[in-house]
């Protein structure tokens, strides 16, 4: 339904320039085509040095196809029915869900990307400090939890544990921060088990095979 606009005004045409047909009303495109070779008229006067083609006449010619465009365009396009009081909101219009579902996809993969390097990382540093001797003094590789986060950086709601360094940062882990860690590896164990065994899971886990052998 075409909405009530109020009636477009000329712009002031300078003396010896063909003034622009009258628009109609409601405007039409030849309405605005017409507006626009006004314009384009008055700015090639101006460029040739017209004294009656002035700044403010281009300005006006401007303002002209500008309000000539927006009442065509209101006319011509019907209101979203959102913007009615009390119609549902509109559903996204095909393309933009397209688009909108590709980049969810491409993020879903890109999540799945990380976790993989994760997990990559995870197993290189097991198989780094499964190959370390005891004896060597060089500090265990840290072994990233399944969410991809480091033990020892601050991750969300968990606070920074204890980096395992060594046998002795292993044996002098308190019960709170080992269960901690055997819950950040996904490593299934009854809250009775000793803190000997429980320590064992740990060392084992990443890759400290010499922790049984050290006696304490």
């Amino acid at each position: 339904m075409p909405l009530p606009i109020p009636p477009v005004s000329l712009p002031p045409t300078p003396p010896k320039f063909t003034r622009p047909p009258s628009p109609s009303d409601p405007p039409t495109a030849t309405d605005i085509v017409e507006a626009e070779k006004h314009k384009r008229h008055m700015f090639l006067q101006i460029e040739n040095g017209h004294p009656g083609a002035t700044a403010m006449v281009y300005a006006d010619a401007e303002n002209s196809l500008t309000q000539l465009t927006f009442g065509h365009d209101l006319n011509n396009y019907p209101i979203p029915p959102a913007a009615v009081p009390g119609a549902p909101c509109i559903p996204v219009v095909p393309g933009i869900a397209g688009v909108l579902e590709g980049h969810q996809v491409l993020m879903d993969r890109m999540s799945q990307l990380l976790a993989q390097f994760g997990a990559l990382d995870a197993r290189t540093a097991i198989m780094v400090n499964k190959g370390r001797a005891y004896s060597s003094g060089v500090p265990f590789e840290e072994v990233c939890f399944l969410d991809g986060s480091l033990p020892s950086q601050t991750s969300g709601d968990r606070q920074a544990l204890p980096p395992l360094r060594s046998i002795d940062s292993i044996h002098n882990l308190v019960s709170t921060d080992l269960n901690r860690f055997l819950q950040g590896y996904g490593i299934e164990f009854q809250r009775r088990l000793s803190l000997d065994k429980r320590r064992l899971l740990l060392a084992e886990h990443i890759g400290c095979l010499h922790y049984k052998n050290v006696s304490r």
